[in-house]
């Protein structure tokens, strides 16, 4: 009641989209976004979000994220673009990134896969350096890949966006001015 009858088309829905629109929508088709709360099992499982599933693809990557703070699920090709951007610059042979490129490979796990009910086995190292003891955690759309976070670091992550928004706020309207 008060809605529209379901046979009745939106006057945009129903306009041709121009080759612009199109482009600008394949853009951004494979990137994750969304939010769910789940927990791990005693084995270190989560159920990975039915909506993500697919664009993860049968096989993909595990790896920590930039800063250690959660963990990541790319597609295998997005992982090996983004750590072939990390290899390039390896080659200036920068002790500092040799350092963390030796902790992010030893923590990645290539060519994993969804068991029957959608969930992942987060490795044992990864869980205990990333989550600890965390059971309840977040997992959320993070542009490019699938972010893993521990609810407790979720909310004191959210607590300080929050906080800095006002400064976050005018850098961004700074950046609009360029």
């Amino acid at each position: 009641m008060g809605d529209a009858p379901e046979n009745t088309v939106h006057p945009a829905a129903s306009e041709a989209l121009t080759d612009e629109e199109r482009a600008l929508e394949a853009r951004y088709e494979r990137r994750f976004s969304g939010q769910y709360s789940h927990s791990l099992d005693g084995k270190g499982r989560v159920v990975v979000p039915q909506p993500f599933r697919p664009m993860l693809g049968e096989r993909f990557t595990i790896v920590p994220s930039m800063d250690f703070s959660s963990i990541s699920l790319y597609r295998s090709l997005d992982w090996l673009k983004r750590r072939d951007a990390y290899e390039q610059l390896r080659g200036k042979l920068n002790p500092k990134l040799i350092r963390y490129l030796e902790w992010v490979d030893g923590l990645t796990y290539r060519d994993q896969e969804f068991d029957g009910q959608g969930r992942v086995l987060l490795p044992i190292k990864l869980r205990q350096t990333i989550l600890k003891d965390d059971k309840d955690v977040e997992i959320t759309g993070a542009g490019d890949h699938v972010r893993i976070i521990s609810s407790k670091a979720s909310e004191e992550q959210f607590a300080a966006l929050l906080r800095d928004m006002p400064a976050m706020l005018e850098d961004i309207s700074a950046l609009e001015l360029l």
